[in-house]
């Protein structure tokens, strides 16, 4: 997804919210979502107080999340999450709007697999 200008954290809840859509269209019942952001994820669970432009788009988050089905959201370090790196990178080449990728690159599959090993 590559959308205008703004924050890393509005980045990141724009990323959690399209994932969250997508998996529940798709009708996975059980998900766990890992973020790099401790702020998101204390935003997300309620730790920290949400009084800023992010309100609504929280808010439209926790409604998935209280959706009939079993959702983790997690931390988890930057370094171990190669493959949402590589696929930001590979997003700013794009246009605006949201793009949806057929299938997996091999180099793709490398870093997912890198990122479920640890190394």
């Amino acid at each position: 997804m590559n959308i205008v200008q703004c924050s890393m954290t509005t980045a990141e809840l724009s990323g959690v919210h399209k994932g969250l859509a997508l998996a529940w269209h798709y009708g996975v019942l059980k998900l766990k979502v890992e973020i790099d952001s401790l702020y998101v994820v204390q935003l997300l669970k309620g730790i920290k107080v949400v009084c800023n432009y992010n309100g609504l788009l929280i808010s439209n988050i926790r409604q998935y999340l209280n959706r009939e089905w079993e959702v983790s959201i997690v931390h988890i370090y930057r370094e171990s999450n190669f493959a949402a790196d590589a696929l930001a990178f590979l997003a700013a080449n794009f246009p605006l709007g949201y793009h949806e990728l057929g299938a997996a690159s091999n180099d793709l599959l490398d870093m997912l697999y890198h990122d479920i090993e640890g190394v």
